[in-house]
């Protein structure tokens, strides 16, 4: 008999895996299937927010054995970036190629974020900035064209999703 090769725990945790998983698939086939509230081509994780386990993958263990990123050294430009709802201003939109130093200030009400995007791809973040906060980051950046934007997607209580993005909380920078 098959069924005495396997302890009852082990059925019991198989039962529960099967359930995760049917409940997985469950969950991805609900929703509105009209994506225009959706910006595209904005990654992934700004669409689970608020997902305990997405932001589990969003926010991995670290790899002690990973090679850390370079300091970029000092910044050769600093560009102040307001957060408001629902907009983004910055204050260059132009800047020459090197290292730019970008201060997020929240200036509004609700948490938001200051992602750099380019071709649709997150480069850098500010994650989780507090209402009347400000906080800095630096990199360096080539010549190209970038978005500066909030990926913040929230459920209300009543059930209202409010997207940052779709919102209005990006803006254009450009590197050249």
């Amino acid at each position: 008999m098959l069924l005495h090769s396997f302890n009852t725990s082990q059925l019991v945790r198989a039962g529960l895996a099967g359930l995760a998983l049917i409940g997985t698939g469950l969950l991805g086939a609900c929703g509105d299937s009209d994506d225009d509230d959706w910006p595209e081509g904005v990654p992934t994780s700004a669409l689970m927010a608020g997902d305990e386990e997405a932001d589990a993958e969003a926010h991995p263990t670290p790899d002690p054995n990973a090679t850390p990123t370079p300091d970029p050294g000092p910044p050769d430009v600093t560009v102040k970036v307001e957060l408001n709802e629902w907009s983004v201003k910055s204050s260059a939109k132009t800047v020459k190629p090197g290292v730019v130093r970008f201060v997020a200030d929240n200036i509004g009400d609700e948490t938001h974020e200051l992602v750099i995007l380019k071709d649709s791809e997150e480069l850098v973040e500010i994650e989780g900035l507090a209402a009347k906060h400000v906080e800095g980051l630096t990199i360096e950046l080539e010549k190209g064209k970038y978005v500066l934007a909030c990926l913040i997607v929230e459920v209300k209580p009543d059930g209202t999703i409010v997207n940052h993005y779709g919102k209005g909380m990006k803006t254009n920078f450009e590197v050249k």
